[in-house]
């Protein structure tokens, strides 16, 4: 783990980059995110424009891992959630 800047949070040294994070499954969407955790991963990297590329709508990864706080909302409080908006196809 290493500090992120001056903010006092701690963060893993690699990120889970979400894009191709998808589907509708949200106990395997769950079991993943939890394995992630079990790796040591701590920075979970999302965007809204993940999930054309998947054949799904934009912003599809974002709503899965929101399916997925809704059924555990315990695991937000265990990562920290890198996001960006507005990138243009």
């Amino acid at each position: 783990s290493v500090a992120l800047g001056d903010t006092g949070l701690t963060i893993s040294t690699i990120a889970w980059g979400m894009w191709r994070f998808r589907g509708t499954d949200v106990a395997a969407a769950r079991a993943l995110v939890e394995a992630a955790f079990d790796a040591g991963v701590t920075l979970f990297d999302t965007a809204d424009i993940y999930g054309p590329d998947n054949d799904e709508e934009f912003g599809a990864a974002e709503a899965l891992l929101g399916r997925v706080f809704a059924e555990a909302p315990e695991l937000r409080d265990k990562m920290v959630l890198a996001s960006k908006g507005g990138i243009r196809m």
